[in-house]
């Protein structure tokens, strides 16, 4: 993979001007955010590879968005580009989690060096993943599992919603990863919810997530599972123990791709 989906979070147009024809000369997909919007929701509704993100905006600093992304458990590799006045600020992104500073004034090369090294890191990352779980863990060489991972491997490229039955113990979650790795959504996020383990509000809350304010201890919004898999796949495990009203809510979901956050006022698309 040589080329990156990317995202720069500037509340100007320097960021632009200086490297935007040039990355998508390189194959580079480029969007634009500015601070006033509405980052975090956007970022995660998007698959982004990589961040490019303004030092010193106005209304959202990079280390308020690091932290942001870090709460919300967006996982998207942060390059800070400032002018390099201020020295301070970019050990500050480092230390908050940033993979690099970049000053504007840098050869362009530079940038896509930096982009083209997060890509190889991630992609590593999800080939010995797939590796570990599909290769290592995944022993079957009896006729019926065999067919059984054949029938997975014709599921896999579909978008279609899954049933997984058996015995406690059987591997169930094993076959769930392996209908993930084995799709168009691999590299994207696997996450997992076992629905006997918890209470029904703390259930609708752990799926569709809330926005700050709306219960008491909500202080921050935070992401509902489905929001996490955003662009992958979402096991619910031991689905038939969720309760009935909370399965109506779920139906919708399934249906509409949409979401609605406790306490929100408008949807959040979801693709999962």
């Amino acid at each position: 993979m040589n080329h990156a989906k990317i995202v720069v979070v500037e509340a100007q147009r320097a960021i632009r001007d200086r490297f935007g024809e040039f990355l998508c000369q390189n194959g580079h997909k480029v969007e634009h955010l500015n601070p006033q919007d509405r980052v975090i929701q956007k970022i995660t509704c998007s698959n982004y590879d990589l961040i490019l993100a303004e030092d010193g905006m106005p209304n959202l600093s990079t280390v308020e968005l690091l932290s942001l992304l870090r709460i919300h458990q967006l996982l998207v590799p942060v390059i800070v580009v400032g002018n390099g006045a201020c020295v301070r600020s970019a050990v500050e992104a480092i230390h908050c989690g940033a993979k690099d500073f970049l000053l504007l004034s840098e050869d362009k090369a530079k940038l896509n060096e930096i982009i083209l090294n997060e890509l190889k890191t991630k992609e590593k990352i999800f080939s010995n993943r797939k590796m570990d779980m599909v290769t290592t863990k995944m022993v079957a060489n009896g006729d019926s599992m065999q067919h059984l991972l054949q029938m997975a491997k014709r599921i896999a490229p579909s978008g279609a919603t899954v049933l997984i039955q058996g015995e406690s113990g059987t591997g169930k979650e094993l076959i769930a990863k392996y209908i993930h790795l084995n799709s168009g959504r691999g590299e994207q996020a696997f996450v997992a919810m076992n629905c006997a383990a918890l209470p029904e509000n703390l259930a609708e809350s752990e799926l569709f997530g809330y926005e700050k304010g709306a219960f008491t201890g909500a202080v921050t919004r935070r992401s509902g599972r489905f929001e996490r898999a955003n662009g992958g796949t979402l096991l619910l495990d031991e689905i038939s123990e969720m309760p009935l009203s909370l399965q109506a809510k779920l139906l919708r979901v399934l249906q509409e791709k949409e979401v609605d956050r406790i306490g929100g006022n408008g949807t959040v698309s979801i693709d999962v």
